[in-house]
């Protein structure tokens, strides 16, 4: 029999209908027995009923108003989940096409209120009285209404909650668009934790194609959905993916705590969580990402950085923020790595030829230092041509220059060491790719000459033919004290000059113009200075050595002149040899710990023997040189200053007589030096020596003088980075590392301060109206007036 429209199309109003005619046929056949029957349980009264009912027998029986109302009750019931009951929630927000309707709350809790209700009104109402069945059952239908409406919410958002898990997982499942069936189930539910919603302990998640097709991001953005990390299984029969919650027990009392303090008012707030935690080889973490929702109230503040020294607080070690998306509302925050003590150079393939010293010199780099990130400041020969290297005694410049030296030997470079103190460096003298170790004023006069006319040659044949360079070896001269080099040559030249002679120096005027040449000529230079001088650092000097490399705390005017920056190397610890600044990759100066190479005549112990012999060229490509001595002591004759210059650049192996290093060695009179042993320093007075008087041991004990300048009381607000303050909880004297920054609270400041010596830093908080006590360092970097 075929089906009616309305059957068709509205089922539950054609059962609603069909309801009241099937009642109305059953009373008018059973009238007179159901009236008798409802009279005496209590349903029916003949005493003032509602109304009466066609048939009823007696006719003035009728139900009670009770009995009425508990079968509207019924009746509100059925019509709730038949007719109310099929209609879902409004989709999620994100649902437009209406897949994923969520379960209703309102239809089911009225339709089994209702019924229940009005069935349990009738039936008590055979056994006790009207007022108090009708008590009961508006009691029992409110509490199962309350029970109900909770659970059912909680239904309601747990399937609104797998919507959005499954919105954000489906282009990571393998679909190009969401598709009708669940593609995300949840299996089982965490325990609830007082305070803090509830989550997924274990999903299920179906995914469409090959396994290695699916898109890596897949347990990162389920860890972003839900809010939580979760481990991932895949099933090897069929494409489903089991997400189990990583457990409480699996977690770090570490993670733990970071998870919870997360939201805190001082961090990111409610809705705050944390993913892609990164783990040291140790299981130490060490790098994780917050998903937040205060990204405006962060733009344009220093909040992250105060954020940083919160978690700094909270977990081990120092932490930095990396990276801030406030548009996004992610944070990435890693530990601040710390820079170690000593490290050794990298050791690079060498270069065995010369023809290969020339072909690889556009990409010939000196590794000179590394920075907290791990990467190599390393010295381009053709980008920066010369590199200015400055450091106090005790900083570790001589252990750097050996860096540059062994470096610039294995990358196949012609070397020349001017060292006029002659201690150093003399053990270079027999080093592969080292041409000669030049100590005597005259010696470097009648080289720089040489090399000038080399690189004068060189650069008419490149304004001919720019390829004309490429079969030339790079040059470069070593300086151990670049500025005793400028005044030993101009005094030598004011001794020696002719009366009608220039007043600059020929030498200094021919080392200007190879420092500009120097990027076309292959000319290269390392000078390395003890203090920042004011003379040098500026104009035309200062702009050839474009490679720069400090070691050691800084002035404000030291670090201007030398990285043009008044806060570069400012907190660098004094007590740490090799600590120095350098620009980094991104072209910002950096705090960069100098690669340690020790002198390669005199290591000090297996490990320091072992990278020397590592980092030795294993052949020379040059031939040994030595500049030919006069006949005379250039200190005491009055020869003129054009004969030093010149003096020839002479083949070792050719004139053995003049090498130091060879058996023949045969120098001038004035070089023949005689070792007549220490006693020949004493000289005897008339009358001879007399008993002399022991001096007490009171006498022998060395008085400590304070060389640090006087302190003066400085407001907080006036403090500057670099500041050399004293602390006020401990009163041990430290380097102001950080510029003050606001506390939690308005009327204190927090002061980061590293130890000056060890580098050590730690936060304190002070008043914002205390006067801190800040004392000058003895200035080591500053040439003197």
């Amino acid at each position: 029999m075929a089906k009616t429209d309305t059957q068709q199309h509205n089922p539950a109003l054609a059962t609603l209908v069909a309801v009241p005619v099937v009642l109305g046929a059953l009373w008018l056949n059973f009238a007179a027995t159901a009236t008798s029957w409802a009279l005496r349980n209590g349903y029916f009264t003949t005493a003032g009923p509602l109304f009466t009912l066609p048939g009823a027998n007696p006719s003035s029986a009728g139900p009670t108003l009770l009995t009425m109302a508990a079968f509207v009750a019924i009746t509100l019931g059925v019509a709730a989940a038949v007719t109310i009951g099929v209609r879902m929630a409004a989709p999620v927000q994100y649902d437009p096409d209406d897949r994923r309707p969520v379960p209703p709350v309102a239809a089911p809790v009225l339709a089994a209120t209702a019924l229940a209700g009005g069935l349990l009104i009738l039936a008590l109402i055979p056994f006790v009285p009207d007022l108090l069945a009708a008590a009961i059952g508006i009691i029992a239908a409110y509490g199962l209404a309350d029970l109900l409406t909770e659970k059912l919410r909680e239904r309601r958002e747990r399937a609104r909650y797998l919507n959005e898990i499954e919105w954000a997982l489906y282009p990571y499942l393998g679909y190009d668009e969401l598709p009708r069936r669940r593609v995300v189930a949840i299996t089982e539910w965490d325990e609830e934790v007082e305070g803090q919603p509830q989550k997924p302990k274990t999903l299920l998640l179906a995914y469409r194609g090959r396994r290695e097709e699916l898109k890596p991001e897949l347990s990162r953005r389920l860890d972003d959905a839900v809010g939580s990390h979760y481990t991932l299984s895949y099933a090897t029969t069929d494409q489903m993916i089991t997400a189990s919650l990583a457990s409480v027990n699996t977690e770090s009392p570490t993670v733990r705590g970071l998870r919870e303090q997360i939201t805190s008012t001082e961090l990111f707030a409610s809705g705050a969580t944390v993913s892609d935690l990164q783990y040291s080889e140790s299981g130490d973490l060490v790098r994780f990402t917050v998903h937040h929702q205060i990204g405006a109230k962060l733009s344009g503040t220093d909040r992250v950085r105060a954020i940083a020294r919160k978690i700094s607080d909270l977990l081990p070690g120092r932490w930095r923020a990396v990276r801030c998306d406030h548009l996004a509302g992610t944070a990435v925050f890693e530990i601040r790595p710390e820079l170690p003590t000593r490290v050794y150079p990298p050791v690079n393939a060498p270069v065995t030829t010369v023809e290969e010293a020339c072909a690889t010199y556009d990409r010939a780099a000196i590794p000179l230092a590394v920075d907290e990130e791990g990467n190599i400041i390393e010295w381009n020969l053709k980008v920066n041509p010369h590199m200015l290297l400055m450091g106090p005694t005790g900083t570790g410049k001589t252990a750097t220059i050996h860096n540059a030296i062994v470096q610039a030997a294995r990358l196949g470079v012609r070397i020349f060491i001017i060292d006029f103190k002659g201690g150093e460096f003399t053990s270079y003298r027999t080093y592969p790719n080292v041409v000669a170790v030049l100590t005597e004023p005259h010696e470097a006069i009648a080289l720089v000459n040489t090399i000038y006319r080399e690189m004068q040659a060189r650069y008419n044949l490149y304004k001919r033919d720019r390829q004309a360079l490429s079969s030339k070896e790079p040059f470069m001269i070593v300086f151990d004290e670049y500025t005793e080099f400028q005044e030993a040559i101009k005094t030598f030249y004011a001794n020696h000059k002719e009366k009608k002679a220039a007043r600059d120096c020929p030498t200094l005027r021919q080392f200007s113009s190879l420092l500009r040449l120097g990027r076309t000529s292959r000319f290269h230079c390392v000078a390395a200075l003890q203090r920042a001088d004011a003379d040098f650092l500026k104009g035309e000097a200062k702009d050839n050595f474009t490679q720069r490399l400090s070691l050691g705390k800084l002035s404000t005017q030291a670090a201007m002149m030398i990285h043009n920056d008044a806060n570069a190397g400012r907190t660098v610890p004094i007590g740490v040899r090799g600590r120095g600044t350098a620009l980094n990759g991104a072209g910002w100066p950096t705090e960069v710990q100098a690669f340690y190479v020790p002198d390669p005549s005199d290591p000090a112990d297996e490990d320091e023997r072992q990278i020397v012999e590592e980092l030795r060229p294993p052949v020379s490509l040059y031939e040994r040189g030595i500049i030919m001595p006069p006949d005379w002591d250039p200190n005491d004759g009055a020869e003129d200053f054009g004969v030093y210059l010149s003096l020839p650049l002479l083949k070792a192996a050719d004139y053995p007589q003049f090498d130091p290093h060879a058996a023949d060695y045969a120098p001038p009179g004035w070089l023949d030096f005689q070792d007549r042993g220490v006693e020949s320093i004493f000289g005897t007075a008339p009358g001879g020596p007399r008993s002399q008087t022991l001096t007490s041991a009171q006498d022998l004990v060395y008085s400590y003088v304070d060389l640090d300048g006087e302190s003066r009381r400085v407001e907080i607000s006036d403090l500057e980075v670099g500041d050399y303050l004293c602390h006020p909880d401990t009163g041990e004297w430290a380097i102001l590392d950080e510029q003050p920054a606001p506390a939690d609270s308005p009327d204190a400041t927090i002061l980061i301060l590293r130890d000056v010596y060890s580098g050590e830093r730690e936060e304190t908080e002070v008043a914002s109206d205390a006067l801190v006590e800040v004392r000058d360092l003895a200035e080591t970097h500053l040439a003197s007036a």
